[in-house]
């Protein structure tokens, strides 16, 4: 799984440099396939972080949703960050939305990274989807 989330994060970077990820004053939402995130405040406050995930097939494992703060360019100091929510939803799943609102919230410094992803931590499935916004002033 490890090995999986660094991939996702290194591909989730090099598409957000390539094509810019969305940004708005801590408000902005993003979608990758059938990854939302979701992010609202005011400024560079978050006040709320949700993520949500739309199954369309029976899903045969469990659920658990996981943030990735990436500083912003040039800030040396600091290394992206993963927070992995408080719940695991079993499964399986039959079609439907997941949906997880315990992401990263607080003042972030101008162009950090929030990003969203989905894992399966029984490994009995693949999620794809790994959407990032850009917190600006």
């Amino acid at each position: 799984m490890k090995i999986t989330t660094v991939a996702a994060f290194a591909a989730a970077v090099l598409v957000a440099t390539v094509f810019g990820a969305p940004s708005a004053s801590a408000n902005a939402e993003k979608d990758d396939g059938p990854v939302t995130i979701k992010v609202l405040g005011e400024g560079l406050t978050v006040s709320e972080t949700m993520t949500t995930l739309l199954m369309g097939h029976d899903f045969p494992g469990n659920l658990q949703a996981y943030y990735v703060l990436v500083p912003p360019p040039g800030d040396t100091a600091h290394r992206p960050q993963t927070y992995y929510s408080e719940h695991v939803l079993d499964g399986p799943f039959r079609p439907g939305v997941a949906r997880d609102s315990y992401g990263p919230t607080g003042a972030f410094l101008e162009g950090t990274m929030i990003c969203a992803g989905w894992l399966d931590p029984t490994g009995h499935a693949h999620l794809s989807g790994y959407p990032c916004v850009t917190i600006k002033q």
